[in-house]
């Protein structure tokens, strides 16, 4: 809203001043005394300037806002008579018009011409005498003589504005104050007989108008508050004796934009007391809105407080429904939802488009309240839907009651009529064409609908997001879309299945059950049957015990496929009984469950796998295929893999495998049964070995430091059965990384020859080598690197982790069972060699003092040194050290005397290497 300054021109002056005076508008900045008594900094006030007409201003309403404030009268004349004879009676008929006006200031505004004019042109001079004969003629009127002291002064214009400032904030303090003492007056009256709330409504509704010119939003907002709360006590305490009826029945009433203000004549409803309680409600919602959309950052609490009034609204129509249209209710709401909503982004997108944009904090606020109000007018799709045979399997619909009551009207002779659509009743066109086909009604709620989602979602309400995505889950259902309504309903189930919402589990399961049984999905068709027999409240058990055992079969092709897991359904009870320890090493060890079917079918299970864990992270996993499980109890019996290491092993947990999913149950510390039993240890399933590769050693810093990587060497040998696959996974304990790697270089020896059959490079995935298969005479070999992370240690714990699978050694043996060795081994951190040296002079040349102390505890057979690297020197052997043994502990020292006897080399900064070569004494090898 503007604040609306007149002129009236006495000659052409305007069209010269009018770019200069409009560029300088809106006036921001600006310190108000409001009533001389609180000052308060107003960010800016909107000015627009009019022509002066005698019969420009409306009839005079009582408590009406006016936005006329100051009216300015131009003067350019500096000639005497011409004053006398027709500027002066033009001022005086002007200021016979203003002065009856209250609280509006007018102003004289004389314009001299610049100095420079005035000696150039001395006939043309302004002049004193034009201004002082308007002081002395107008004396109690507002004058201000601007005075340029050249023809582009433009510093004139402050002194004009800060006239004119003062003028408008004097103008509305007046306005305020005989606000102030009306409502005052007034609402002393209250209780006496006669008191009329629609006329103190007009002098706040005045006030909180007279607010906004001046951009106080604040202020104009509580008048209106202030009001909304005196409507309810006077309701309470007199009821409404001001208002002529309900209202709502006028043509459009469920339809307009509920914002406008302007629709009806509101006001002058109001001061005749023909308003209806309809109407006086919406204006009043719509002044509180629209004062907030305009307040900085108000659009979140605009949209709270029109969910807030919506809604209670909505619940006064329905009380009052018998006069109004069928489906009133559900057009107005959705119409006013969508109103606010239109004008909330309105502002923003203007605020963006400014330099006010509004933070992203305040942005993903108000998507979450927005998406408030997309839901809540999809809601009345919903009913109107539903209402209209286009969505039938509604979740939000009305009480049975009020349907009836607002689809069947009677006649006047108490018959039924017709039943009505709410296509025929409801006056909201998009409403209306939404109604007419399926396919603009699926369409219109989809969109509002996901716009929904979008709020919720970046307001950070992810599971309000996920429940209107059920909604539109239920459309595709409704519509046989059952791939598009699977989709979102797995979402659902997955993110927040169970966890308080068992209730709409169910429901959501028994549809999505269809939907996967329609669409031929086994898979996911078996874990939404588990999910619903999860729930216990499911009646009709059998039909989905049914359809898990028929995928079964189905899903025996698929080993690959990863399903959920569940964590304890109650519709089984598992417990752990006896572990049975077997003899020899032929047959395995078996641990006996038993397992509780509470269902009234029986349950086919593809696999059960318990876990059970051993004293030095040693582990044992047993399981079995194919399990009935009938009504009532079951014993069903897990084969276990080869144990490598006895001890008191506790069974951790049971996994049964039904279709692609996992029921888990895990074991309490104190159960009731028995879960802690004694294994006893097997023989090895094959030898495994390890060993450190040789290096060069040499003067450098020696490759046991820490950060330096060497080489071990991995042997697998011996196995008790044929092996058909294997992977390897080392995992070092202590004090040491083994680099990741990408393929590993596997080679396989005959025992007996020592030679070298086979060599493949085969992938590292997950750190895990695949071996292939090898026979029980064979040896497998490979390579790891390994990085120490603290050079003061002996040895370094690495374990090992082989999973196996055995192959087919005779007619009798089946082979194909799986099996797990692990194993934890120590691998020397002790280079063989140390070695350190001196550097003496000695002459013109350099003693040299290798010192060599044995660091390996199998004593080594020194084949030969030699010294090389050096370019420019004599070298001079003095140990001649070779063909001897090392033992550990023992030191040994090599001199060389270094003679420089080449200038073309440099004497200093030349690197030396000592290389030693030898061989352990008890394998032979070299080294």
């Amino acid at each position: 809203m503007t604040v609306t300054v007149t002129f009236l021109d006495s000659s052409t002056v305007w069209f010269e001043i009018e770019a200069e005076v409009l560029s300088r508008v809106p006036l921001c900045g600006i310190t108000w005394l409001q009533h001389n008594r609180v000052q308060r900094l107003l960010d800016s006030i909107n000015i627009s300037f009019v022509p002066y007409k005698p019969d420009m201003f409306p009839r005079a309403v009582p408590g009406t806002a006016t936005p006329f404030a100051v009216h300015l009268y131009l003067v350019n004349c500096d000639d005497p008579d011409l004053y006398k004879t027709s500027v002066k009676k033009q001022l005086s008929d002007w200021l016979a018009v203003i002065g009856a006006k209250k609280n509006q200031e007018p102003l004289i505004v004389y314009l001299g011409a610049p100095d420079a004019n005035r000696k150039q042109a001395p006939s043309r001079l302004f002049g004193g005498s034009v201004a002082d004969r308007i002081k002395s003629d107008f004396a109690k009127t507002n004058m201000i003589h601007l005075k340029p002291s050249h023809p582009k002064d433009v510093s004139i214009w402050n002194e004009f504005f800060a006239k004119l400032r003062e003028l408008i904030l004097a103008s509305f303090n007046g306005k305020l104050l005989q606000y102030d003492e009306d409502t005052r007056r007034l609402d002393a009256q209250r209780l006496l007989p006669g008191w009329n709330y629609c006329q103190f409504f007009i002098l706040k509704d005045g006030a909180a108008c007279t607010y906004e010119f001046l951009n106080v939003h604040g202020e104009a907002l509580m008048q209106y508050d202030e009001l909304e709360a005196a409507f309810f006590q006077n309701l309470q305490e007199q009821g409404a004796p001001w208002f002529q009826s309900f209202g709502g029945s006028e043509t459009g009433d469920d339809s307009h934009d509920i914002l406008n203000v302007s629709r009806k004549p509101y006001r002058d409803l109001i001061l005749q007391n023909t308003i209806s309680i309809f109407d006086f409600r919406i204006y009043l919602f719509a002044r509180q809105i629209q004062l907030l959309i305009k307040s900085p950052n108000g659009v979140v609490e605009a949209c709270v407080r029109a969910k807030k009034f919506i809604t209670s609204f909505a619940r006064t129509l329905q009380e009052y429904s018998v006069g109004l249209v069928p489906y009133f209710t559900e057009s107005w709401v959705y119409t006013a939802c969508m109103s606010v909503i239109r004008h909330c982004d309105e502002n923003i997108a203007e605020s963006n488009a400014s330099a006010t944009a509004i933070p992203t904090s305040e942005l993903n606020a108000y998507e979450g309240v927005k998406a408030e109000l997309l839901h809540y007018a999809r809601m009345q799709l919903d009913i109107l839907g539903s209402a209209s045979d286009l969505f039938t399997s509604s979740i939000h619909k009305v009480k049975t009651e009020v349907n009836a009551m607002m689809e069947h009207s009677t006649g006047n002779d108490g018959s039924p009529e017709e039943k009505k659509f709410p296509r025929e009743t409801v006056s909201n066109k998009e409403l209306k064409d939404a109604l007419e086909t399926a396919e603009a009604f699926d369409s219109l709620y989809l969109s509002i609908s996901n716009r929904a989602v979008k709020g919720f979602e970046a307001s950070q309400r992810k599971r309000t997001a996920l429940l209107v995505k059920g909604d539109i889950a239920s459309l595709y259902f409704h519509r046989a879309q059952y791939s598009e309504a699977s989709a979102i309903w797995e979402q659902i189930t997955t993110q927040f299945g169970g966890k308080g919402w068992e209730s709409m589990d169910e429901a959501v399961l028994e549809k999505l059950v269809i939907c996967q049984k329609e669409l031929g999905r086994f898979g996911p068709l078996v874990d939404a049957c588990l999910r619903l027999l999860a729930t216990d409240s499911v009646k009709d058990t059998e039909k989905y015990v049914d359809f898990i055992n028929g995928a079964a079969h189905d899903l025996k092709a698929e080993k690959n496929a990863n399903g959920p897991t569940f964590a304890e359904p109650r519709f089984l009870k598992v417990n752990a009984v006896k572990f049975v320890n077997r003899i020899g090493n032929e047959d395995a060890h078996a641990l006996e469950l038993q397992i509780d079917n509470y269902l009234s079918k029986a349950l086919k299970v593809q696999k059960v796998t318990s876990i059970l864990a051993g004293k030095e992270s040693a582990g044992l996993t047993c399981n079995v295929d194919d399990v009935l499980l009938n009504p009532g109890s079951n014993i069903v019996r897990l084969w276990c893999e080869k144990v490598s290491l006895a001890g008191m092993y506790v069974v951790e947990s049971v996994k049964l495998g039904v279709g692609h999913a996992l029921l888990e149950y895990g074991f309490p510390k104190s159960g009731v049964r028995k879960r802690s039993f004694h294994v006893f240890e097997q023989a090895e399933a094959m030898l495994l070995s390890v060993k450190v590769l040789p290096s060069e050693v040499t003067m450098a810093p020696h490759l046991y430091r820490r950060g330096v990587t060497r080489l071990f060497q991995v042997e697998l040998s011996n196995p008790m059965k044929p092996i058909q696959s294997a992977s390897v996974s080392a995992i070092p304990i202590t004090s040491a990384v083994i680099p990741t790697i990408t393929t590993a270089t596997i080679q396989i020896k005959d025992n007996q020859t020592q030679t070298v059959i086979r060599q493949e490079d085969t992938p590292v995935k997950d750190r895990q080598i695949s071996i292939p298969a090898f026979s029980t005479n064979e040896t497998v070999t490979f390579t790891l690197p390994l990085t120490l992370n603290d050079s003061d240690v002996d040895f370094v714990s690495v374990k090992f982790v082989i999973v196996f699978t055995t192959a087919s050694g005779s007619s009798m043996d089946e082979g194909g069972k799986e099996g797990t060795l692990s194993k934890t081994l120590d691998i020397s951190a002790v280079p063989p060699l140390k070695i350190s040296h001196t550097l003496i002079p000695r002459g013109s040349g350099i003693l040299l003092q290798v010192l060599v102390v044995g660091g390996s505890s199998v004593p080594l057979r020194i084949d030969g040194v030699r010294l090389h690297g050096l370019k420019g020197f004599k070298v001079l052997d003095y140990s001649q050290w070779g063909d001897s043994l090392v033992f550990e502990g023992q030191t040994h020292s090599l001199v060389y005397l270094l003679e420089h006897s080449d200038s073309a080399f440099p004497r200093h900064g030349q690197k030396a290497k000592v290389v030693i070569k030898y061989h352990s004494t008890v394998d032979g090898e070299f080294l």
